[in-house]
């Protein structure tokens, strides 16, 4: 939470607090729940398998298309989520989410 930001700052000097938070509640839940889901959030988030996880913009010949067709149009990549330019990242959208720039 913010409280720990400050906390963290000054433990450790020029350094940034990352707020995880949600996500990491969120990973617990699916570990829970479905152990296989949890796993590979675990193995992307850790880069224990030499999995790495990256952002790309959308290229401008998908857009205005569907997340489905997005992922489909990608041979080497699996697509797992939206993040988006107001900050909001969304893991695993409806299939059909129509996705701009």
């Amino acid at each position: 939470s913010a409280e720990v930001t400050p906390v963290f700052e000054h433990i450790v000097p020029n350094s940034e607090g990352i707020h995880a938070r949600g996500a990491v509640t969120s990973i617990l839940c699916h570990m829970a729940a479905q152990p296989v889901v949890g796993d590979c959030f675990t193995s992307l988030c850790s880069y224990s398998s030499g999995s790495d996880l990256y952002i790309a913009n959308l290229p401008y010949r998908l857009r205005n298309k569907s997340f489905g067709e997005v992922c489909r149009a990608f041979k080497h990549a699996i697509c797992i989520g939206v993040a988006c330019a107001n900050g909001e990242v969304t893991i695993a959208p409806p299939a059909n989410r129509i996705l701009n720039a």
